[in-house]
């Protein structure tokens, strides 16, 4: 069952999603080197991929942590504020696919936008 949590970010901000990884069955820390993260961000999660708002596909490098990171280009373009559905997904080595995290992203508009 993936984590929920929800982010609020100001357009043009970094976000900085800290994600730490370790095996359920006894709480180890797990090694998830050549693991691929995939970021979506879209209106709803009922639309398809090819709608996301923001979408990345990362491999990861050894180690049992990593810092997922909301770029300030990444919502640059979005207009309006807006709550968005996001989901973090972990794809193993061998093709397998886990949800880990899901939730909304809250996009606010501050004053300044360069």
């Amino acid at each position: 069952m993936p984590v929920e949590q929800h982010y609020t970010i100001v357009r043009g901000d970094t976000l900085a999603i800290p994600l730490a990884f370790t095996d359920p069955s006894d709480n180890t820390p797990l090694d998830m080197a050549g693991y691929t993260i995939r970021f979506t961000c879209k209106t709803s999660k009922f639309e398809d991929d090819s709608q996301a708002v923001i979408s990345k596909d990362i491999v990861l490098p050894v180690g049992d942590t990593f810092t997922l990171v909301v770029e300030p280009e990444d919502t640059n373009s979005l207009n309006a504020p807006q709550s968005y559905d996001y989901d973090i997904q972990l794809e193993t080595p061998t093709g397998e696919v886990f949800t880990a995290v899901e939730g909304k992203l809250k996009l606010e508009m501050g004053a300044t936008w360069r």
